[in-house]
C-alpha cells in the first residue's frame, strides 16, 4: 500500500471516528432532552394534582441513567483513543 493510499485511509479512519463521537455525544444528548422532559412532566403532574400525581413516567429513570451512564464512558474512551491518535500524529511530524 503506498504513502498516499495510508494518508487517504487515515483522513478516512479520522473521519469516520469524529462522527462516531458526534453520535454519541448526540445520544447523550437526545437521553438528557428525554429525561428532562419526564421530569418536568412529573413535575407539573405533582403540582397539579398532590399526592395524586401520576408518577409512572419515572418508571424507568434509572435504567435511562444507567443508559447514559455508558454513553458517557463510552464517549470518553472515544475521546481517549483520539487523543493517542492525534498523539501518534505529531510524533510522526516531528520526525
Amino acid at each position: 500500500m503506498s504513502d498516499v493510499d495510508k494518508l487517504a485511509e487515515m483522513a478516512k479512519e479520522m473521519g469516520d471516528a469524529r462522527q462516531r463521537i458526534e453520535r454519541t455525544a448526540m445520544a447523550i444528548k437526545t437521553n438528557l432532552t428525554n429525561i428532562r422532559s419526564r421530569i418536568t412532566m412529573t413535575i407539573e403532574s405533582l403540582e397539579r394534582a398532590g399526592t395524586e400525581a401520576d408518577l409512572g413516567t419515572l418508571g424507568s429513570l434509572h435504567e435511562q441513567g444507567s443508559v447514559i451512564d455508558t454513553q458517557i464512558q463510552q464517549l470518553k474512551q472515544q475521546r481517549i483513543f483520539l487523543e493517542q491518535a492525534l498523539s501518534s500524529l505529531k510524533l510522526i511530524k516531528l520526525s
